[in-house]
């Protein structure tokens, strides 16, 4: 069932993005500081109390033998230094090594900013000019790394150096922050971990698993999908998974062995009223047939369209909840695709009760078709159809559709 561009609603999907940007831009206001330790774990209490760094004893990064680890390396830096200097520095280099068991280790390391942490950390502006004026020739021994460099021989210079750009966690104004003493406050109440989000594996075997929801049944199943097609039935409640497919369109989702390849049986949406009609939508990538004819608006790009996208309607067995009906399959949307990446892939129903599919822009890096800004183009764009009111069609356009 080929769709009709120019009365299908399009809705441009940088519009969604920048509700999107507004959304998070928004909420940036209402975001809580965020204790991580290196390791990007949470800051946590150590069975044993810190005997070096005790300052983090209550909460922070360390346990005892990381502790042990710091004391070791302070004690080496003690061994390759003078007395005098020593007597200068030796807390400036007991605060600095123990900012590892901060609980804000990963900003004070900017180990988030960059994918991986520094070796020195960062030191607020007036704290760090002291510690260069008393002990500069400390610096290679805490991070060899800096002797190579011309920061080591300049304050100022060596103060930018080892500055964060996020100001707010440099050592150690971040130990008198209202707002970061706030969090960590909370973070040790009894009442942190309400509303926490906790994890654990429930399965760990499964063929690239896409995604996972629930079909708004009360049944506390949740379906999980594999790339190649299938969807498996994991019962929240029993904390058993069956057998037995609910659904295998492995012979249909198209999908090759390629790791750049994003095809695939992609999403599905459980219709609002499905524990009463037992109907849900699917969307998948799948070859493009040899009476697919290549429409007008596709033929000016000379690509080659092998593949399609489709999304269908498919119900459950009449006979078993736990099983969609292999012999049913009404086919709403078909779009060809040049590439094997941006297929798009998610479907949902929104609170007006209709299906919303986003399509992905066609592949090929930046966008090649410049679909996204093209209305004459299913690609790069979000549609939204009702599958409700006329049962004889696969669906209609609802008639408050921009860009009928």
């Amino acid at each position: 069932a080929r769709l009709t561009t120019k009365r299908l609603i399009m809705t441009n999907i940088k519009v969604y993005l920048s509700q999107l940007l507004l959304l998070l831009l928004c909420s940036a206001a209402i975001i809580k500081c965020h204790p991580q330790c290196l390791d990007f774990r949470a800051p946590f209490r150590p069975h044993k109390n810190l005997t070096f760094c005790s300052t983090y004893s209550e909460l922070g990064c360390c346990a005892a033998k990381d502790d042990n680890k710091i004391r070791k390396e302070y004690m080496y830096i003690r061994s390759q230094t003078d007395e005098n200097s020593w007597n200068s520095c030796q807390s400036y280099i007991k605060d600095i090594l123990c900012q590892k068991c901060s609980p804000y280790a990963a900003h004070i390391y900017d180990a988030e900013g960059t994918s991986k942490a520094r070796e020195f950390p960062g030191l607020c502006m007036g704290y760090c000019t002291d510690f260069y004026d008393k002990c500069k020739d400390l610096v290679p021994l805490l991070d060899p790394g800096l002797t190579v460099t011309n920061f080591s021989k300049e304050k100022d210079g060596f103060c930018k150096h080892v500055a964060l750009t996020d100001v707010l966690y440099c050592y150690p104004d971040l130990l008198t922050s209202l707002l970061l003493l706030r969090n960590l406050t909370y973070v040790q109440s009894p009442n942190a971990t309400v509303g926490c989000l906790c994890l654990k594996k429930i399965r760990d075997d499964l063929a690239n698993p896409l995604w996972a929801r629930h079909a708004g049944d009360g049944s506390g199943r949740l379906f999980v999908a594999e790339q190649k097609g299938r969807i498996l039935i994991y019962n929240t409640r029993t904390k058993k998974w069956r057998k037995n497919y609910f659904l295998d369109f492995s012979k249909k989702a198209k999908v090759s062995n390629y790791i750049g390849d994003e095809r695939g049986f992609l999403g599905t949406a459980f219709h609002p009223k499905y524990s009463v009609n037992g109907r849900f939508f699917v969307y998948y990538s799948t070859n493009r047939k040899p009476g697919d004819i290549l429409p007008p608006e596709l033929r000016d790009f000379g690509l080659t369209f092998t593949s399609k996208i489709v999304i269908s309607e498919v119900r459950v067995s009449k006979s078993n909840p736990n099983k969609a009906d292999p012999n049913y399959e009404r086919v709403l949307l078909e779009v060809l695709q040049p590439y094997d990446n941006h297929n798009g892939g998610e479907l949902m129903f929104g609170l007006d009760g209709y299906l919303y599919a986003f399509i992905g822009d066609g592949g090929g890096a930046g966008d090649p078709m410049r679909a996204g800004q093209n209305k004459s183009l299913l690609h790069g764009k979000v549609i939204r159809v009702d599958v409700d009111s006329d049962t004889t069609k696969p669906y209609t356009i609802p008639v408050d559709n921009p860009f009928v």
